[in-house]
């Protein structure tokens, strides 16, 4: 079931952790310093809009590019770009507020050509037996990164060397990027096949019950667990009780390095056939933490949410990633369907949900606890939904 990745494959996965650890900068203290410096929670939401709206438009643009055999050139091509971009905004520090909107259609677009790039390569490069493997390494380096990466970031800024302030996290990420870049540069095999064709596959997705109940499931992710509460929320809520980057930093550093654990041992050794009882038992409790943050809203509470959001969130991320992904062998003619499902379950993740989700954040007046309300019992049902649409999926991931 989990068989070992050879080493073309762990540098792949080496340069993504670079390449998530550069992310992690960008999605706690970019939102941070759009909110200290506007107090304006509503250009968070754009912001976040913007980012996640190009990206959909980036990812589905540059999937044909991909489908032809030029799996690695977006993905080298992003690398650059992102290099670029922050190096330019370490430049400007605080200037980047005049270019807000620019920037995040323009990170939006480059992050769309990473990700088409790198869900194709880890696709191709795993397989059924391996995949739950890959995935529980992928998100424990992932994790081992915001481990390091939000204290290290909060230190920096605090710090202030050379009096640069938020400047050097953003210079820092031009390293990262740099180093995803050259630890990447490796050849893989050109897998060609026909021509994108998107309306097709999904004709072909919707006589399937179990991959619409996914492709469903991921759109209620979006909108509940993996966009605005984990990115932005829970990081503004514990900053505006603190008021000090580094704390915020070491509290998010210490969220992942509990989970570090947890995501390598359910990825080693958690069997397929318990994958149910897995997303049932984590949806559960991140619907418990949610019932506890509205009803107990205090400093407290949000370290626990933040807690149990990272922890359990996991229990129904590895479940979920191996079901989808083994749902395209199911596929007639799957090779040719593979790349059109992943932009169609990326649009529903991100190009509908996520997107929407901050769009719900603009009826949120400001961070106030009776102000949140409204949009925590839409997260909590989003997060209820996801559970539900999963645990009806019969697909037998034990006999693939």
């Amino acid at each position: 079931m989990n068989n070992t990745i050879d080493s073309k494959i762990k540098r792949l996965l080496s340069s993504h952790i670079l390449f998530y650890s550069g992310r992690i900068l960008f999605d706690v203290y970019l939102n941070i310093f759009i909110w200290k410096t506007t107090n304006d929670l509503s250009l968070v939401a754009l912001f976040n809009f913007l980012f996640f709206f190009s990206h959909s438009i980036s990812f589905t643009i540059f999937s044909s590019l991909v489908k032809k055999g030029r799996m690695q050139f977006p993905r080298k091509l992003s690398l650059v770009f992102f290099i670029l971009i922050y190096f330019i905004v370490g430049i400007l520090g605080e200037q980047t507020m005049d270019y807000l909107i620019p920037l995040g259609i323009c990170l939006g677009l480059i992050n769309g050509l990473y990700w088409i790039s790198y869900q194709i390569l880890r696709f191709d490069f795993t397989n059924k037996e391996n995949r739950g493997n890959f995935t529980g390494l992928e998100r424990g380096g992932r994790i081992a990164a915001g481990i390091v990466m939000p204290f290290f970031g909060g230190l920096v800024i605090t710090m202030n060397y050379f009096g640069l302030g938020y400047s050097n996290i953003f210079f820092l990420g031009t390293f990262l990027f740099l180093a995803a870049l050259l630890i990447g540069n490796i050849k893989y095999p050109t897998v060609s096949t026909s021509s994108l064709h998107l309306r097709k596959t999904f004709k072909e997705l919707k006589r399937n019950p179990d991959i619409m109940k996914v492709m469903w499931s991921f759109f209620a992710s979006g909108m509940g667990r993996v966009s605005s509460i984990e990115k932005v929320l829970v990081p503004l809520l514990i900053f505006s009780v603190v008021q000090k980057e580094l704390i915020l930093g070491t509290w998010i550093s210490f969220f992942y390095f509990l989970a570090i654990f947890v995501s390598i041992i359910l990825g080693k050794f958690l069997h397929y056939k318990y994958y149910r009882k897995s997303i049932a038992f984590g949806g559960s409790m991140i619907l418990a933490s949610l019932v506890l943050l509205i009803l107990y809203p205090s400093y407290l509470v949000y370290i626990i949410f933040g807690i149990n959001l990272r922890i359990f969130a996991l229990f129904v991320l590895i479940p979920k990633r191996v079901i989808s992904e083994n749902l395209i062998h199911t596929l007639k003619d799957y090779v040719n369907h593979r790349v059109e499902y992943i932009v169609i379950r990326d649009l529903f993740n991100n190009g509908f949900s996520k997107t929407l989700s901050y769009v719900i954040l603009f009826f949120a007046a400001g961070l106030a606890p009776s102000q949140l309300n409204f949009v925590l019992i839409i997260i909590g049902g989003a997060v209820l939904l996801e559970i539900i649409l999963l645990l009806s999926v019969k697909f037998d991931v034990t006999k693939t």
